[in-house]
């Protein structure tokens, strides 16, 4: 039978009592017998205590009795009983150590986190007949699970937005179990709960992954579970500080068709660029190929596509978004102008033409210098529409190209 009392002293005792199983030797059984040794009156020789318990406590007059049959109490006049007891078997389980009347008080102390099995022996000697009785004792310390311990924190880090992942973080070296070779480690929250970095554990590794254009601190509890379920937590702290990025093409401008003298087009450069961390850019044109077609500006956000009076061909405007760190982006658009047809247009108002009365002759005239046409390599083909006036002159013809 185990019993739990309150010593005088700091540690909790446990007193260890070995239940007597049929009936004690008594006295009388020794009747007539003349001097006899001490008797051990214990049913059992062996008992047990709990891992980590405390201090065991065991008095050794409770489990010896005197030989000597005559009546009185336990010790009286010279029938006294002195105990020694050898160390346990094997070390490091416990430490036995002795006090009180004659060492009749057994102190046990188990060593932490120690089980198992140890014997010792205990003698009991009548000094004054010199007879003695020795008995060995078994004493099995129960094992009991320890939780896992967190012995340190893991170190916070600091790291830069869109930094390359993080070297795996140790997590055995944050927790310690007597008992338990391996841990199970889990991430058992995290503020906030999504966001700035992604977060796995593979075996004993915390990996951590920065999310894109992401940055703030993110707090993670991370919990060590032994086999029994016990568990131990600790705290990891992962700040990411933002790092300036830069605009980037988001939609391109691409490639558009106009007519030849069509009205200036737009291109809105908003939808074309894009910045995480500025919402306003400076825009510019950097470069226009070929030169001579178009008349390229910004206005505003625009970038606006007028086109040179009657020109055609493919040209390519360059352009670019600067930010407010002076960090840039560049795009282009290509525009590709499709030739129209243009009228001749009377490029001579002096068309008049005077010639002397009873010459004779024929009257010829260019008419091609009174016309021009501003598509190249368009030839003229000329036609009389109407004649008015006298008839002193015979009907005009037209003769070749004009």
């Amino acid at each position: 039978m185990i019993t739990k009392h309150v010593s005088k002293s700091r540690f909790s005792i446990w007193r260890i009592l070995l239940c007597t199983i049929g009936l004690l030797a008594s006295a009388q059984s020794y009747a007539g017998a003349g001097p006899n040794p001490p008797v051990f009156t214990g049913a059992s020789t062996i008992f047990q205590i709990d891992e980590d318990s405390g201090q065991g406590f065991l008095d050794l007059r409770t489990i010896f009795d005197r030989g000597e049959p005559q009546a009185g109490p336990f010790f009286s006049g010279d029938d006294v009983l002195v105990f020694t007891v050898t160390p346990a078997s094997p070390a490091g389980i416990v430490s036995l150590s002795q006090s009180g009347f004659q060492g009749a008080e057994l102190f046990v102390d188990l060593e932490a986190d120690a089980n198992g099995t140890v014997t010792f022996t205990v003698e009991a000697t009548d000094v004054v007949r010199s007879l003695a009785t020795s008995v060995n004792l078994t004493l099995n310390v129960i094992a009991v699970n320890d939780a896992p311990q967190a012995v340190g924190s893991l170190p916070n880090l600091t790291i830069d937005e869109d930094e390359a992942p993080v070297a795996p973080i140790d997590l055995a070296a944050a927790f310690s179990d007597v008992d338990d070779a391996s841990l199970t480690y889990t991430i058992e929250s995290r503020t906030p709960a999504t966001g700035i970095v992604s977060a796995t554990i593979a075996g004993d590794a915390l990996s951590v992954v920065t999310l894109l254009n992401e940055n703030g601190q993110v707090d993670f509890v991370i919990r060590g579970t032994d086999s029994a379920g016990e568990f131990a937590e600790t705290n990891f702290t992962l700040n990411v500080t933002p790092v300036p990025d830069p605009p980037f093409v988001d939609n391109p401008a691409g490639a558009l068709t106009v007519l030849e003298d069509d009205p200036a087009i737009r291109v809105n450069l908003v939808s074309v660029f894009s910045d995480d961390d500025d919402a306003t850019l400076n825009y510019s044109i950097t470069g226009v190929s070929p030169a001579g077609i178009l008349n390229p500006t910004i206005s505003g956000t625009d970038l606006v596509l007028s086109q040179v009076e009657h020109a055609t061909g493919i040209v390519i405007v360059d352009f670019r978004a600067t930010d407010s760190q002076g960090q840039f982006a560049d795009s282009s658009v290509s525009l590709t102008i499709t030739p129209v047809n243009d009228a001749p247009v009377v490029v001579s108002a002096n068309n008049t033409v005077t010639h002397a009365e009873d010459t004779g002759g024929t009257l010829t005239e260019d008419a091609s210098a009174w016309f021009d046409d501003v598509d190249a390599g368009d030839s003229f083909t000329f036609r009389i529409l109407s004649v008015s006036g006298s008839t002193v002159i015979s009907t005009p013809t037209i003769s070749g190209g004009g």
